[in-house]
């Protein structure tokens, strides 16, 4: 979603690229430049949602089908039964054609011309029947190894689709066989085979990857504590994008952080970057959305148009530039900022820790444990069996107190103030003059006894940190299997926050500086069909991180979904980073 002003940040280059010049004098606030009724621009998106949810289903529809039916003729073309009838007799009858009129072409030079266009229309028909079957088994294949823009490619789609249906009309055009059929809106569509081909634009991962790079190194500039420059942010995006793939392909996939593409988001899926679009080209006089040269002003009669103008490079009016001006500017304020935002969350969560363990080091008198020397106030027991001991202790050292808490911390039997305390193996005991007096807890004992040291308090802990018996064993083998393989390798207690950053914080503490610069940890989404705004939307996927860089790609459950071979899996995974031991061979 959008989290600033998408276009109130764009320099006049920006803008010039990305709408009219005019533009370049809209301010950071775009409060009352967009001066439209908020009904008539919530009317607008909902009739943005409405015309994509229908349009987005079809698709999706056609999408399946064509796939699963690429995988059938596959088959056949595999095992030699591949046949296409249809095409072979207009071919057969075609040539049949420019015999008889070959037939009639005078002899000598008189019939030169007219026999070098025949001999040309056969030559052509004899390279599109060998070029025939070798497009059709690429696109399927394409199609059955999920390589292709499905949104990018929708009307080549609709034409494969009614091939392999054997319902596209065949005829032969100039020696190429040409197939023809009518899209969704009843437009004619007609694709001879190169054609076909050249229409189905195949996935581009090295245009993705680029913006990923460009994405991870505006965390960077957080963690480093730097300003996020908008314009140069746009510069960046916009000169990844260096093919028309490649912005087919970025425009129509969320990556990073983005939850939604730019394609689903000017669809309907971000009303404030659709509204705030809408308001600012009607404030300048619209935009071209029909091509003749004059501004229209934009309504709901013609927004799905405008839609097709930026993101459908079979309209018309497609203009590459302008789109991918307009979609890095959606990038730099989506993506962009919000991994700029990462790394500012992550140096503030580093800076805490780094705030915490410099407190501890310039705490007073930390190897006592924050006691005086010998001004320290023990407890005590209202219900001691002795009444004279139902007061405080005063003046006690802070030797006496270490070793008593070390004693307590240890299950080791020592001598208090209070009591002669002893670990049963379950419990501890409190005893006076050689005689059992109860059981009691650790949190008691340190009460009593003024255990919980000054440093215990500073770091959140309270008497209730001694505790022990069962669970206290418990958590103690917990712990042991909670801790890391080796030094410097990933253990569970490093992934079992729920936290994202937290956990990324954790990981990157424990690896080298140069996993920081080659992998960006982040959430985990996951697109599902929502009635209420009948389209797909991308929640958040709860105890999960997903790791990106250098081509590559994986899923770790965190959280109470995290394991110890979870933990051990990302040691492996990025064995390469991790810290040398000189202890560890």
């Amino acid at each position: 979603m959008a989290t600033g002003s998408l276009l109130g940040k764009a320099d006049s280059s920006l803008v010039q690229g990305a709408f009219r010049s005019e533009m370049a004098n809209v301010g950071r606030d775009m409060g009352s430049v967009y001066a439209m009724q908020a009904e008539n621009v919530g009317n607008l998106q909902t009739a943005i949602q409405d015309i994509f949810y229908a349009t987005n289903k079809s698709n999706n529809d056609l999408y399946n089908d064509v796939k699963e039916k690429s995988s059938l003729i596959l088959a056949d073309i595999e095992s030699g039964t591949f046949s296409d009838d249809g095409s072979i007799d207009l071919y057969t009858n075609a040539i049949n054609d420019l015999r008889n009129k070959m037939k009639s072409i005078p002899r000598g030079k008189e019939g030169e011309a007219e026999r070098a266009k025949i001999r040309a229309q056969l030559a052509k028909m004899k390279a599109d029947t060998a070029l025939g079957e070798g497009v059709i088994t690429e696109i399927a294949t394409l199609l059955k190894n999920d390589q292709v823009n499905m949104p990018a490619s929708t009307d080549a789609m609709v034409v494969f689709q009614s091939i392999l249906d054997d319902k596209a009309k065949r005829e032969i055009i100039n020696g190429e066989l040409v197939y023809s059929t009518k899209n969704a809106q009843g437009n004619i569509i007609k694709l001879n085979h190169n054609e076909l081909n050249k229409k189905f634009i195949k996935k581009d991962y090295a245009t993705e990857s680029g913006a990923l790079k460009v994405s991870s190194n505006f965390s960077k500039t957080g963690l480093q504590g730097g300003k996020y420059d908008f314009n140069g942010a746009v510069n960046l995006y916009e000169s990844k994008m260096t093919t028309e793939n490649g912005v087919l392909h970025l425009i129509n996939k969320p990556f990073g952080s983005m939850k939604i593409s730019f394609v689903e988001a000017l669809k309907g899926g971000d009303p404030k970057l659709v509204g705030e679009m809408i308001g600012a080209l009607n404030s300048i006089g619209g935009f071209d959305v029909e091509g003749d040269s004059r501004p229209d002003k934009i309504t709901q009669a013609n927004i799905s148009k405008l839609v097709s103008t930026l993101t459908n490079q079979n309209d018309e009016n497609f203009n590459l530039a302008t789109t991918k001006r307009v979609a890095a500017a959606f990038y730099a304020d989506n993506d962009g900022r919000a991994q700029y935002q990462k790394g500012l969350d992550i140096r503030s969560l580093k800076q805490n820790e780094l705030n915490k363990k410099n407190n501890q080091k310039e705490s007073k008198n930390p190897e006592r444990l924050g006691w005086q020397y010998d001004k320290n106030v023990s407890g005590f027991d209202s219900e001691h069996p002795d009444e004279n001991k139902r007061t405080s202790y005063r003046d006690l050292g802070y030797g006496e107190l270490v070793k008593n808490r070390n004693s307590l911390i240890n299950k080791n039997e020592f001598q208090g103030n209070h009591y002669v305390y002893k670990f049963n193996g379950k419990t501890w005991q409190a005893f006076y003059e050689n005689k059992f007096v109860k059981n009691v807890k650790g949190s008691d004992i340190a009460g009593w006894e003024g255990l919980l040291s000054p440093i215990d308090v500073m770091n959140g802990k309270t008497v209730s940190f001694f505790n022990v018996g069962t669970r206290s064993a418990q958590n103690s083998e917990k712990a042991k299997e909670e801790a890391p393989e080796f030094p410097g390798a990933i253990g569970l207690n490093s992934i079992k926050n729920s936290s994202v950053e937290q956990v990324g914080v954790n990981i990157q503490n424990i690896l080298s500086d140069q996993f920081s610069e080659d992998f960006t940890i982040g959430p985990v989404y996951k697109t599902t069909y929502s009635p209420s705004q009948k389209t797909n939307v991308s929640r958040l996927v709860k105890n999960q991180i997903k790791i990106i860089g250098n081509n590559f790609e994986k899923i770790y459950n965190i959280g109470p979904n995290a394991t110890v071979d979870i933990a051990k899996q990302i040691t492996e995974d990025f064995s390469d980073y991790v810290k040398p031991d000189p202890l560890r061979p």
